[in-house]
């Protein structure tokens, strides 16, 4: 099953996830993926999920890019930054540090065996087949084989449609496989909860 939460930028999207991940955590499923944490010029310290706060928005403080969070790891690389070199994949006005792309990959790959897996963020980058793609289908087609598995994607409200399209194309996809969550819905932490952790049939 694949379960992608949407919403506008900066409109909380991490934020949920990290709780969602926490309480899924709590109850004895096994998580693991990785979060996409905000961080911010001359804040002397990055936002960090163990640090609680807003982990999108980080304050007032001019944005330098975003963080890879390892959540089975719990630990935070470098991914997105507003300088780097000529060489490294763009998106906007920020460029993917290689390392931090190596580190996203490695993560996905290691997706087969757990309840849930999160990804944060599917974007623009990834729907014209770079930034971590190409591993990201695989570990897909590889992990729903096995019908217990699932998938949290995130993805903003412009790249929704493009995404739930490819994703229809996997051959391993069945109809109805598919649903998807408002950031913005009243409640919608409940709801995700309640879904997530209902037993098959229900």
């Amino acid at each position: 099953m694949i379960y992608i939460l949407t919403g506008p930028v900066h409109s909380g999207k991490t934020t949920l996830l990290s709780r969602i991940s926490s309480s899924l955590m709590e109850k004895g499923f096994r998580v693991d993926g990785f979060l996409s944490i905000a961080a911010r010029k001359g804040s002397g310290r990055d936002a960090d999920p163990e640090r609680g706060g807003d982990l999108e928005r980080g304050g007032d403080l001019e944005r330098a890019g975003y963080l890879l969070h390892d959540i089975s790891g719990n630990r935070s690389f470098p991914f997105i930054t507003t300088t780097g070199n000529a060489s490294w994949q763009r998106v906007g006005p920020y460029y993917v540090v290689p390392e931090g792309l190596e580190r996203a990959e490695s993560i996905l790959r290691r997706a087969r065996g757990t309840d849930f897996f999160i990804v944060d963020e599917v974007g623009p980058l990834e729907l014209s087949g770079k930034g971590f793609w190409k591993v990201l289908m695989e570990a897909l087609t590889e992990a729903l084989s096995e019908s217990r598995m699932n998938f949290i994607l995130v993805a903003r409200e412009a790249v929704l449609e493009g995404l739930i399209n490819c994703l229809n194309d996997l051959d391993v996809l069945k109809g109805g496989q598919i649903e998807v969550f408002s950031v913005q819905e009243e409640g919608v932490f409940a709801q995700m909860m309640e879904k997530l952790t209902a037993k098959p049939g229900k």
